[in-house]
């Protein structure tokens, strides 16, 4: 009989380890492994997985508030354009749409710009398997979050939800709409080129592109051979 009992024992006792092995690996896909953060340095690892975490958690729970700080103050990079109140809560409600419930890197990758930067204010895209709550269903596909450093802490950028949220906002109208007058041209004075029949557009396949052309007219009898410009944005020299 106690042979018996213990054997029983020992088939009950191995069914029990294998089922916690078994719920360990499963918890562990869901969870951001440093092993797939190459390109980053291994002294920030562990408080990235923390952060990305935090950043999920935050969705799922449904904590916005929380979600509004691990946004920060910029959008993509510490070099980017920082958020307003109102750019900001904007984006939480395309983020409300469609939380992220899990994700797990699997891999990285970042902009030789950055080699530039200090570590302090440098970022990194972060490709991984995400799962998304749309519509009443969970939602499982591969997408990139950017997480970068600013101030001592991690901050994150979530997927581009533009796509999708422009769909249902922007109108035929907006999309033949010229928006030349937003963009402001300043041409040197000695220089012998015109600017004609400047048009600016959205383009219609990627809408947080804007497509530009126009027209030059050489006033001088010098041959022109190559053509050069300066881009800024709020006031910053690119």
């Amino acid at each position: 009989m106690n042979s018996r009992n213990e054997v029983k024992f020992e088939i009950l006792l191995a069914s029990c380890v294998l089922l916690l092995v078994s719920f360990s690996a499963a918890a562990q896909q869901n969870q951001p492994s440093s092993a797939r953060l190459l390109g980053i340095p291994i002294s920030l690892h562990s408080s990235l997985i923390e952060g990305i975490q935090q950043f999920v958690e935050a969705q799922r729970q449904g904590d916005w508030s929380q979600l509004a700080v691990l946004l920060g103050p910029f959008r993509n990079t510490s070099y980017g354009k920082r958020y307003t109140n109102k750019h900001k809560q904007c984006l939480i409600e395309q983020m409300k749409s469609a939380p992220m419930l899990s994700f797990v890197p699997t891999d990285v990758s970042f902009s030789s710009e950055i080699l530039g930067r200090p570590l302090s204010r440098r970022w990194w895209n972060i490709d991984g398997i995400a799962e998304f709550a749309e519509d009443g269903l969970i939602v499982r596909r591969g997408t990139t979050i950017t997480a970068y450093r600013f101030g001592g802490r991690w901050f994150f950028s979530p997927p581009n939800y533009d796509d999708k949220w422009e769909a249902t906002k922007i109108t035929d109208g907006d999309l033949a709409a010229d928006l030349s007058s937003y963009l402001k041209v300043q041409v040197a004075p000695d220089c012998p080129l015109e600017l004609l029949r400047l048009s600016v557009r959205m383009d219609p396949k990627d809408r947080s592109l804007r497509r530009v052309s126009f027209d030059l007219r050489n006033n001088s009898r010098k041959e022109v051979d190559a053509l050069n410009y300066v881009r800024r944005r709020s006031g910053r020299r690119e």
